[in-house]
Parts: structure tokens; sequence; C-alpha cells
């Protein structure tokens, strides 16, 4: 992570007195992420150039979950404290499975290592200790009835596991 990248955004986010919430992980559009020059974007296509992190390589293969630790911890670390920064958005829609635009490359057992890899960043995320809040934005559910979600990753993963918030009073 470039750190002074990084403290520059919240400078320019602070000046204009919005909160970031930073996104970890995410489970949306191109599986296949690669480091180098990106392909160009597609004229009128929603995040055409925008890749999954970890990709499915990483994700697919839970052996390697545990090399993503010191990111997590490093960043969430680095900032624990930063009254700038709203939440920490561990994993974004990690039930979403892209319209199935990607199913050739998608991660083997997409939705259960994403949920395993959910698991163990709140607990690195924890570790760090930060001040702000830890969430999952999910994808999928009948929002208007949120009793009725249905695999709904936040059930799966056990109210014990949920992150608690605590009441700023």
């Amino acid at each position: 992570a470039s750190w002074r990248a990084i403290g520059r955004f919240l400078e320019i986010a602070d000046k204009h007195g919005i909160r970031p919430v930073f996104v970890l992980f995410d489970s949306c559009w191109n599986p296949r992420p690669a480091a180098g020059k990106q392909p160009a974007p597609r004229a009128h296509v929603h995040n055409s150039g925008w890749v999954q992190s970890p990709g499915a390589a990483i994700l697919g293969d839970p052996a390697k979950h545990d090399g993503l630790k010191p990111y997590v911890i490093g960043v969430i670390g680095r900032f624990k404290n930063d009254s700038r920064i709203l939440a920490w958005d561990l994993f974004n829609e990690l039930d979403n499975d892209n319209g199935g635009r990607f199913t050739a490359h998608e991660a083997k057992d997409k939705q259960a290592n994403a949920l395993l890899l959910l698991r163990k960043a709140f607990a690195w995320a924890r570790e760090a200790d930060p001040s702000q809040p830890l969430s999952s934005g999910i994808w999928r559910g009948d929002f208007e009835h949120p009793n009725e979600l249905r695999e709904n990753p936040a059930r799966k993963l056990g109210r014990d596991q949920l992150p608690r918030l605590r009441d700023p009073a």
C-alpha cells in the first residue's frame, strides 16, 4: 500500500467532510486480477475494468488465504485510530456472482471460500484492534424484509462473530 497516497486521499476527503469506508476485499467483476497495465475501460459499462480482490487463484485455494493476513493487519493497523475513516468493509459483496459473466473463471467453490476468508478477515481485523467498526456488505437478499434474507453470509457467520457496534456516547 502507498501510505502517502492513502494519507493524501484522507486529507482531501476530510477537507470536504467525507469519511470513507475502506474496502479490503471485493467479489465483484473480473476474477483474474493482474499486475501491470490494465485493459482500457469499455465505454458505457459500469466498472468495466474492476477486478476482484483477491482473485480466483487465491480465493479458490484456502491454503493461500493466510498470506493475506499481513495485508489486513497492516492496513487496518496503520489507520486504526484515524477518525477520518468511518468504517472498514472487510469483504464487499462476497455473495455477488457477477450475473454469470465470469463463471468460467471464478474461484472454485467461490461462495464457501469467500465466507471462509471473511471469517479470517474479521479475526485478523480484530487483532489490529481498530477504533472504527468492521463490516461486510452483502449483495443478495430481500432488503425490504431483512428478517427474511436467504443465503445471507452474515447469518452463516453466526451472531457471535458479527461485529459489535459501540454506542459513541
